[in-house]
């Protein structure tokens, strides 16, 4: 099985904190930019292109899963809709924390409701929302600790395995985010302990990375951070 971990595209609190260097003005549940928007389409258009579907690096895709975020659904869906394949969401792709905003004088971090099912379906008509999601709020409680990461990282995994066996021929796709990309690849290469990899693990908006499972074997790594489908103007954090 090969898995593609895609980080969405550029999103307002991106934007925000890379032209003032602060968080004043985040949301909790940013949407892309223009510039985001014209990632996703960039993913999309290198893995339908000719390019893409002759890169000995790449390999046919079968199922495509994203965080309930809306940067990565967002990122998500241009490829869903050129593949013709659903794209699924996975509550435990979600970004690091959670949904929350920080208190200006605490600097507590407040959990804050995500959108239900009605919602969702409204807005993403064609975005599968597993009766595991509930119809409520998909985010309905307090900000995620650190020390939950890497727990929620590795339920991700173990449920990756049991659907995608490692000696399947599965092309599975993660929209997804920064921080998580780093604790998903700390259980995916099996460290012990409660701390994620000692380093950090940087990706672009819409960097393409690649893990192989293979079985009796360790993952392989293939590539990380491709973005040789984003023109350079568009090669953002």
């Amino acid at each position: 099985m090969h898995l593609y971990l895609i980080r969405h595209g550029q999103s307002t609190n991106n934007h925000l904190y890379t032209t003032t260097g602060a968080e004043n003005g985040r949301v909790f549940d940013p949407e892309l930019t223009e510039a985001g928007a014209r990632q996703a389409e960039c993913v999309c258009n290198y893995f339908m292109s000719a390019a893409g579907q002759n890169d000995p690096l790449l390999d046919p895709i079968t199922h495509l899963y994203t965080s309930p975020m809306l940067r990565a659904i967002g990122t998500g869906l241009p490829l869903a809709r050129a593949l013709g394949l659903e794209l699924v969401a996975w509550k435990d792709l979600h970004e690091g924390g959670g949904l929350f905003l920080q208190d200006e004088e605490t600097g507590e971090l407040v959990g804050m409701p995500g959108p239900d099912r009605a919602a969702m379906a409204a807005r993403f008509p064609d975005l599968v929302w597993p009766a595991e999601m509930g119809d409520g709020p998909w985010w309905d409680r307090p900000a995620e600790l650190p020390e939950e990461r890497l727990l929620r990282a590795r339920r991700v995994v173990n449920r990756l395995m049991e659907q995608h066996p490692a000696e399947s021929s599965d092309g599975v796709v993660f929209f997804t985010h920064a921080n998580f990309l780093n604790y998903f690849l700390t259980a995916a290469l099996g460290t012990a302990g409660e701390q994620r990899l000692p380093a950090w693990f940087a990706t672009h908006n819409a960097g393409i990375s690649r893990v192989i499972f293979r079985p009796g074997s360790e993952p392989l790594i293939l590539f990380w951070n491709r973005t040789e489908h984003l023109p350079a103007d568009l090669i953002t954090w």
